[in-house]
Order: C-alpha cells, then structure tokens, then sequence
C-alpha cells in the first residue's frame, strides 16, 4: 500500500500506518481541511474487498480511546476506475 509514494507495507500494519499518515496530513479531527481534501482508493484486481474497507476506514478516521466518539479525517473517498496490476519490472 502507498500514500502518496510513501511505501506503507503490505500488512496490517499498513493500515495503522495510514491512518497516521492521513491525520498528519488534515492536522487534527474536524480540521477545515479535511472536509477540502478527498482520499483516491485506486486498487488493482488483487486487492480484496476487506482490503479496500480497510483502506476507506483508515482514511475516515478512528474511534477515539478516551471518548469511543468516532474522530473523522476525511470526508470524501473517491474510487479510481479499476485497473490490472503493473507487470513486474
């Protein structure tokens, strides 16, 4: 998984990573910014399902730990049209 070019792994790391990743980018929970910015989920045909609600549900936000209040990052999540993987170089 990237973001951005950054390399975020291919466990499920990867998702907690991008979680982190996207709420440095909006600065905080309810941010102004977040309602501007809109994540791309651009997935080939070997990412599965549960992957990419992964994917969504890390851009979202999280559930904050000291409340259980959903914290919201972003708003707009955006699908770019399918595609078959790059061949390996």
């Amino acid at each position: 998984m990237t973001l951005g070019g950054i390399n975020l792994g291919a466990s499920d790391a990867a998702f907690k990573r991008l979680n982190r990743e996207v709420l440095m980018i909006i600065g905080r929970p309810g941010h102004p910014l977040m309602k501007e910015i809109a994540a791309v989920i651009d997935a080939d045909d070997r990412c599965s399902h549960e992957d990419v609600a992964r994917a969504v549900a890390a851009c979202a936000g999280r559930i904050d730990d000291q409340t259980g209040q959903r914290a919201r990052y972003i708003e707009k999540i955006i699908y770019s049209v399918p595609h078959l993987p790059k061949p390996p170089e």
